[in-house]
Formats: C-alpha cells, sequence, structure tokens
C-alpha cells in the first residue's frame, strides 16, 4: 500500500500527514470506546477480571485526543497559511525590475 503524501511537497505534504493523523486518531477512538465498554468495570463492587485494563485504555484514550487535537490544529495553521499564500500572490504588484524610474 503506497501513503498518499509520497511525491508530494510542502503545504499539501503537511496536510495529507496530519489528516492521516486525524483520520487514524479518530478510527483508535473509537476502538478504544467499545474496549472501555467491553473490558472495564462501571461497578467498584465487581472489579471483574480486567480492572488493570482501564489505566491502559484511559492513557491511550488521551493519546488518540491529544492525536486528534494535534491534527485539527495543524489543518487549521496549514489551510490558514495556504489562503494567507494566495492573497499575497494575488495582490502583490509585479516587481518593477529592470523599468526605468
Amino acid at each position: 500500500m503506497k501513503a498518499f503524501w509520497i511525491g508530494t511537497t510542502g503545504l499539501s505534504r503537511a496536510a495529507a500527514i496530519l489528516a492521516t493523523v486525524l483520520l487514524i486518531s479518530l478510527g483508535m477512538c473509537g476502538v478504544n470506546y467499545v474496549a472501555f465498554i467491553r473490558f472495564v468495570p462501571l461497578n467498584d463492587r465487581y472489579p471483574g477480571p480486567h480492572w488493570w485494563f482501564g489505566g491502559i485504555l484511559s492513557t491511550t484514550g488521551t493519546l488518540e485526543l491529544i492525536g486528534i487535537a494535534v491534527g485539527l490544529v495543524g489543518l487549521i495553521v496549514v489551510a490558514s497559511t495556504a489562503i494567507l499564500r494566495a492573497v499575497r500572490q494575488n495582490f502583490t504588484p509585479p516587481s518593477s525590475k529592470g523599468q526605468p524610474d
């Protein structure tokens, strides 16, 4: 399977990598939710056989939320940078090199 950011540069590569991080984090967050509901007891009186699993799922859930935040903030920064570059290119006057004053 070929990564779709191969052959890209600059903002397009950053956007592709950040979108991948965001999608993987969102998917893993759903898997973590299902595992948490399945394996972590919601009742303290009956801890169940997998009581230690809650700490692992809490840690991975926190890391997934950090990945989601990084992906979203990064995509917003990349989009803002692309918009600013486009505006600057369209509203920058042509250079007057070689023209007499």
